[in-house]
């Protein structure tokens, strides 16, 4: 489905969302397509796709984003590599 005209992503077996913000030029991930709370973002305008993604996702410590260089984008049949959930909660 698409969201500000770009494929939007829910997770399978939980709350989290994938999806692309305009206004901030960020793929998101998060509980609920476009929320204003983010867990794992990533600033690249230039990504059709999360799985085209070039740049460094970031994950939220409790307090800023910082580098996570485990977390990776697939293609749509399995979007994330890493445990949603944990993030979310």
């Amino acid at each position: 489905m698409l969201y500000n005209e770009r494929p939007s992503y829910r997770q399978e077996d939980g709350p989290g969302y994938i999806w692309y913000s305009r206004s901030t030029e960020e793929w998101n991930v998060g509980i609920g397509k476009g929320a204003s709370s983010v867990a794992i973002r990533v600033s690249d305008s230039l990504a059709e796709t999360p799985d085209k993604v070039t740049k460094k996702w970031k994950e939220f410590d409790g307090n800023k984003f910082l580098v996570n260089k485990t977390i990776q984008a697939y293609g749509k049949e399995k979007c994330f590599h890493r445990e949603l959930n944990k993030g979310l909660a």
